[in-house]
């Protein structure tokens, strides 16, 4: 192994494995010679068997703590994360085997520098640049592994976009080796210093090409996939298609085909993700710029772009945590958007609809895509006793990983974050250590690695069902997207969309926060949006009483309801209108209304109990509904989470924060909050962690619960996105603070009507016109910011079944008697001729 002879090492330890098993030796054993094994695949870049060994020693390590080079094996694994671009994943392994050398062997500056110099390599792929850098400079006063630390330094100021920094360390660590050469062409790159960087490039490639001709190589592929950029830059498109296409036969064990116009379709077990999707998408650019390959540069393109992002829908859903999906899909909107720009220009060439739902699909699986993800893991429900029973261990330490975290978030002392630190280490690995268990069940991969296909006939049926309209939007290279989708009809049209439109929006969305806002600038945004954004497709829509909307990054910032239409009308005085994350969640629900109308109601701030958190209205607001009220005291986070399974509807009139930094932070408050603690306040990733597929309706009247962090292509990260993953089926929510009479008396009137069986897009609708029409309130209380902040996602169906009115019951009967007259009457008269004997003559 140490020779570079791998394939032949494999043979060695493979004979020492048989020694120990055919002796009845110990398995603990087979704990090095299977180490050393995952090393040799891992060398002849045969992921998915290194990972194999890796986890049969760790498996054996469970058993038998504290083996000799176990901080080894965690290591290993958490570079094979770090290769498959799980970097968070790869961070706690490096700290477990950081952990291990300094509880056991804390002299051992080798290892320690060397497993923190890996962590430092996982921030810096997380674009944590400073965090990387900090902790890359605290180790070159060790003078361990220097010529390392600081190509890795070079490489960290590089991302950071000073690429002279980055050659200054490059330098300083001396230009030793292929992986250096690759470095240092890059920074010249980034300088637009062409020819010194091919010439490191051609240094690197030469390296590998000479010392390793029979199996693929990463840095090979990563060393081509530069050259393709390379000759991009300098106006050789043509050329870099070649270069791109060995990057992508390196990197990807199962692909050789050389065309160009060839691509990998589908990817099974692991792949170093990263520079593979770069190839992939390098290429398609490189197509559509040199105009020409296999008779078709704009289909060829596309076609590239749908094998790059086949790749990452795969690899997003074999990654174990909702944080390393997010950076992945974040990282990768951009490919999403230059596919569904060329896939609208191929529509629009061809007239093909197939380009419509195919473009369709790609906006639709872009948003949302974390949430999507998780709403598709398998419930317990389908699958076998055994797995059911690792899903439900799993769920639990999910809900302890949170607890911990929770914990550290809060904690301010060094040493106890340290500890708790190393608790949410220990516990984040035995979740990986579930989460691939768990895989190993058919029943469970197979529906977790399942992509869904979006199929307009399917949103047509739903949108007939709901006798509506569908608006989606998306926005790419200077335009919006309107797709549009009715029980009829689908199509897609462009306006254009550029930054003054975007802080329009941003303006109006501030405006509407806004207590001192200037009505008549506000109106005139909304007038000018709503033609820009709606104008173009409200022929289409306007005579469906229903709108289901699909917004995109910044337009789901404002509600639809306030723009104003034809004659002048707001929105909501025309159609009952609903969101949605993305159109994969449109369902026609199958759950029968419900015969009884019960609601959990709590109101914590509502009874003069809670001093400065006082909402007086809160409390009226929930009051004399049917099921369960919980005011003051009573409204605690401990009586809440014991009581949501027995409740169709949730109702909760509180104060809610959202961090727009970060969305962990994020929380609804109960009873006591005053103490900021974890026992009164319900946090954004516990609130994920909760099972509410028993209940329809999520009624979020608090302050900010649509708020949140916006993130490119998944949408703003709120409280109430976290209902929707906990599994409830419709969410309403409110996008800023507004006003507690206001919300108090919507919310009474959305009652009312839900419980006459209203469908909730149509209770939320009659309950804001009932608003704006009555007399009572004043005029200067029916601006936009007072009534418009509560909107609604996911299901509108009804609630309850819609009561018989008593006059209908008594027709019924009614109208079975006149029945019968009129059939004895029509009898009587067939029978008349003949009662009176002979006619006179």
């Amino acid at each position: 192994m140490s020779g570079g002879d791998p394939r032949s090492a494999l043979g060695r330890f493979r004979n020492c494995a048989d020694v120990v098993r055919r002796g009845s030796l110990p398995d603990t054993l087979l704990f090095q010679p299977y180490l050393y094994s995952g090393s040799c695949h891992y060398d002849l870049y045969d992921l998915d068997s290194s990972l194999h060994f890796y986890k049969v020693c760790e498996s054996i390590l469970e058993r038998h703590p504290g083996l000799k080079e176990s901080e080894r094996l965690y290591n290993k694994i958490g570079v094979l994360y770090y290769e498959t671009g799980d970097y968070l994943r790869s961070i706690y392994y490096f700290g477990k085997a950081l952990d291990i050398v300094l509880s056991s062997n804390p002299g051992d500056s080798y290892l320690a520098v060397n497993y923190r110099n890996n962590i430092a390599n996982s921030w810096l792929r997380l674009r944590k640049y400073d965090e990387a850098i900090n902790a890359l400079q605290q180790l070159l006063p060790y003078r361990l592994y220097r010529q390392q630390l600081l190509n890795n330094l070079g490489t960290a100021f590089l991302e950071k976009g000073r690429p002279s920094t980055a050659i200054d360390y490059f330098r300083k660590a001396g230009y030793q080796t292929p992986f250096m050469y690759m470095s240092l062409a890059r920074a010249w790159m980034g300088l637009g210093q062409y020819d010194s960087a091919e010439v490191w490039l051609k240094r690197s490639i030469s390296y590998y090409d000479r010392s390793n001709k029979k199996n693929k190589n990463e840095d090979l592929g990563i060393a081509n996939k530069l050259y393709g950029d390379l000759l991009v830059a300098r106006g050789l498109p043509g050329k870099a298609i070649g270069c791109y296409q060995n990057a992508v036969i390196q990197l990807d064990k199962d692909f050789n085909d050389t065309r160009p116009e060839a691509n990998p379709s589908a990817f099974p077990g692991l792949h170093s993700y990263a520079p593979l999707f770069e190839a992939l998408v390098g290429k398609a650019r490189a197509m559509l710029a040199a105009g020409r390959v296999g008779g078709n540069a704009s289909v060829g393109a596309y076609r590239t772009y749908e094998s790059a992002l086949t790749l990452l829908s795969t690899v997003a859903r074999g990654y174990y945590s909702d944080e390393a999906r997010l950076f992945l899909l974040e990282k990768a909107n951009g490919a999403y958007q230059e596919a569904i720009d060329l896939g609208y220009k191929l529509y629009c060439d061809t007239g093909d609809t197939l380009w419509l739902e195919s473009i369709f699909n790609y906006a639709e699986e872009c948003k949302a895509a974390v949430l999507q993800t998780r709403l598709g893991e398998p419930g317990i429900d389908v699958l076998t006793a055994q797995a059911r029973t690792l899903a439900i261990d799993l769920r639990k330490k999910k809900a302890e990983a949170t607890r911990i975290g929770l914990q550290l978030s809060a904690s301010t002392e060094e040493n106890n974050r340290d500890f708790i630190a190393s608790q949410l280490r220990e516990t984040e690995l035995a979740i990986s250590r579930l989460q691939e268990k768990l895989e190993g069940f058919p029943e469970y991969r197979t529906r977790l690695f399942q992509r869904k296909r979006l199929l307009l006939r399917d949103v047509k049926v739903a949108m007939a069902a709901k006798k509506g309209a569908l608006l989606s939007y998306f926005t790419g290279a200077g335009k919006l997207y309107c797709f549009y989708v009715t029980g009829r009809s689908a199509g897609c049209i462009t306006a254009p969309w550029d930054d003054s439109l975007v802080t329009r929006v941003k303006t109006l969305a501030a405006a509407l926060h806004n207590e001192n806002n200037d009505r008549v600038t506000q109106a005139e945004l909304a007038t000018d949006i709503a033609a820009r954004i709606l104008g173009p497709v409200f022929g289409i829509i306007k005579d469906f009483p229903r709108l289901v909307i699909a917004p995109y990054n910044e337009i789901g910032y404002i509600p639809f309801e306030i723009l104003p239409v034809s004659g002048g009308n707001l929105l909501v005085s025309k159609f009952a209108v609903s969101y949605c994350y993305s159109a994969n969640f449109l369902t026609t629900s199958d759950k029968k209304p419900l015969t009884d109308y019960r609601v959990l109601a709590l109101a914590p701030f509502g009874d003069g109990v809670s001093g400065d958190q006082l909402l007086p209205r809160s409390a009226e607001e929930v009051k004399d509904l049917p099921g369960e009220v919980l005011t003051g005291r009573q409204a605690n986070k401990n009586a809440f989470l014991a009581k949501i399974s027995n409740y169709p509807i949730l109702h909760l009139a509180t104060h809610a924060i959202a961090d727009d930094s970060d969305a962990r932070r994020s929380y609804i408050a109960f009873y006591g909050s005053g103490k900021a603690d974890s026992a009164s306040l319900l946090f954004e990733p516990e609130i994920s962690q909760l099972s509410l597929g028993s209940s329809p309706l999520v009624i979020l009247s608090a302050c900010e619960t649509g708020k949140g962090r916006l993130i490119n292509g998944e949408g703003i990260i709120s409280l109430s996105r976290a209902f929707m993953s906990a599994g409830s089926n419709s969410v309403i929510t409110s996008l800023w603070k507004a006003d507690d009479a206001a919300t108090s008396y919507i919310a009474r009137r959305i009652h009312f009507y839900l419980k006459n069986g209203a469908d909730k897009d149509r209770s939320l609708q009659l309950a804001k016109i009932d608003y704006l029409k009555d007399p009572k309130i004043e005029q200067r209380y029916k601006e936009p910011r007072y009534w418009a902040h509560l909107v609604i996602f996911g299901d509108t169906s009804a609630v309850t079944e819609r009561p018989r009115k008593i006059w209908a019951v008594l027709l019924i009967p009614a109208y079975a008697l006149c029945v019968i007259f009129l059939i004895l009457y029509r009898r009587k008269r067939r029978r008349r001729p003949f009662e009176g004997g002979p006619a006179a003559s």
